[in-house]
């Protein structure tokens, strides 16, 4: 055919054909042949179908399996497939996938010549809830509908983001080929995916893209999960990103060598994605409050100070050149007066009228924010710290900073992250 224009999800159906010529590809030797055959047709505007046939030459399925080959996580048993990769998941999908579309699927195969998958999905409105269909047509009037969760649960409330928005990165460490493909596609409308093979890849990548999240398998050649969890949360660059690890090793001595390390979360497999999926979103919006309620926020909340606007405007000015020379140990009032090309008198009366506080006292209390922001962001030690809001003398620095968080930075920094796991 050389077009079929009706009610279908896109992105589902190219999900349905890569998982059947994967399976396919995987169990069909060199030589042999995969046909794909697409047929479309239409008796009238209420019934239209679509038909994609996929067939092979390969090993086949004995009869006695077919009826288990749908079953996540369920692999054929002989001694064909021993060598063959994979995690029992594509057919599982394909099957839930065309059933989202109120289609129908069939297998046939024998052992020794061949299988063939056909799949029928009807097209037509009328063949859709009215909350499958989404109110407006794309650029694409082939790709209208809005098909519910490929789970048995409720579907997960992840936002729909317009594409101009920057997706949040979570870095996929999966040695399996096939499960790694499962989670991607799983994630990859919410999020920006990327992928590593193990744990020595997704290190190196973890260092240039700085993923907000990273999803790990535990058992993985050269570097595993547990070794990589070290490796991140010693790392002064990468310990503030959260980690969850996936793995078939259950006990609750392996767990807690997993959270023992610094693992955020520990999931059993099989995972369900929505569990999954959940505990994403959940760690990575615990993780933004947490940071938010010192980013950006040198003296609180602008907007708050009952104060006319043309004082905001002024505290904000103040602001930004405290921001821009952060790490200088010499910000007198001489520098912002004639920054500000201001009188040091007036400069002093419109900082106390608008915060209550003088100079000095502002722009301590304002530094020792903006640290709590980079304590967050960066695990910084003491030192490093102080240096970086300009402070010349880290015991000083830590005795401000306990006397305006009630603790010292390690203890701020441990309250928090617990807090969040």
């Amino acid at each position: 055919i050389k077009s079929a224009v009706g009610f279908y999800d896109k992105d589902k159906i190219e999900k349905i054909i890569y998982n059947l010529l994967n399976n396919a590809f995987k169990y069909t030797d060199d030589g042999q042949s995969i046909t794909v055959y697409i047929d479309y047709k239409t008796h009238n505007q209420e019934s239209k179908l679509i038909n994609i046939i996929v067939e092979d030459t390969g090993i086949g399925i004995a009869t006695h399996e077919i009826d288990n080959i749908f079953n996540q996580y369920y692999r054929v048993k002989n001694h064909h497939t021993q060598n063959v990769f994979g995690a029992g998941i594509g057919l599982s999908l394909v099957k839930k996938l065309v059933n989202l579309h109120h289609g129908n699927l069939e297998v046939e195969s024998k052992e020794g010549k061949g299988t063939r998958f056909s799949i029928s999905i009807p097209m037509s409105s009328e063949s859709y809830k009215p909350g499958e269909i989404r109110d407006s047509f794309v650029e694409n009037p082939d790709a209208v509908l809005n098909l519910a969760s490929i789970e048995n649960l409720p579907p997960t409330d992840l936002p729909k983001l317009p594409s101009s928005t920057v997706k949040r990165r979570v870095l996929l460490v999966e040695d399996n080929e096939e499960l790694l493909k499962f989670l991607s596609q799983s994630l990859s409308e919410a999020y920006e995916v990327i992928e590593a093979r193990d744990g020595r890849e997704a290190l190196a990548v973890a260092g240039f893209e700085k993923p907000e999240i990273i999803v790990s398998d535990v058992m993985m050649p050269y570097v595993n999960g547990f070794e990589l969890c070290r490796e991140i949360k010693t790392n002064k660059e990468l310990s503030h990103i959260p980690v969850i690890l996936l793995t078939a090793k259950s006990s609750d001595k392996d767990q807690y060598r997993g959270l023992e390390l610094g693992a955020d979360e520990y999931l059993t497999k099989p995972v369900n994605i929505q569990i999954l999926k959940l505990r994403i979103r959940n760690l990575l919006d615990t993780y933004e409050s947490v940071k938010s309620k010192y980013e950006n926020k040198l003296i609180g909340d602008i907007d708050k100070l009952e104060i006319s606007d043309n004082h905001k405007d002024f505290v904000r000015k103040v602001v930004k050149i405290l921001e821009d020379n952060i790490t200088s140990q010499d910000l007198s009032i001489d520098f912002f007066a004639s920054r500000l090309g201001v009188s040091r008198t007036l400069l002093y009366e419109k900082i106390k009228k608008a915060t209550g506080e003088s100079l000095g006292i502002f722009i301590k209390t304002n530094r020792l924010n903006y640290s709590a922001k980079l304590l967050l962001e960066n695990h910084y030690n003491t030192s490093e710290l102080a240096y970086a809001v300009g402070f010349s003398d880290p015991k000083y620095f830590s005795k401000c900073f306990r006397k305006q968080f009630g603790q010292t930075p390690k203890e701020f920094l441990k309250s928090k992250m617990d807090a969040i796991q």
